[in-house]
């Protein structure tokens, strides 16, 4: 899912990519949290994005 998203968002489709970064985010992938985090910043979107960067530094912790 996090590697569709990238996909998508190197051809400019940033709502598709989205929509696919959030579904793996929502299933726990850190490093889809953090790319997450960076297309809800560069919408300005900024509040929701250091929710997720949070949620990934937690979830990382305990992966450990």
């Amino acid at each position: 899912m996090r590697f569709l998203g990238h996909l998508l968002a190197e051809r400019g489709e940033k709502a598709e990519a989205e929509t696919w970064m959030r579904r793996a985010a929502d299933a726990g992938h850190p490093g889809a949290m953090n790319s997450l985090a960076i297309l809800l910043t560069e919408r300005g979107e900024k509040t929701e994005a250091e929710t997720w960067i949070r949620r990934a530094t937690e979830v990382g912790r305990t992966a450990h």
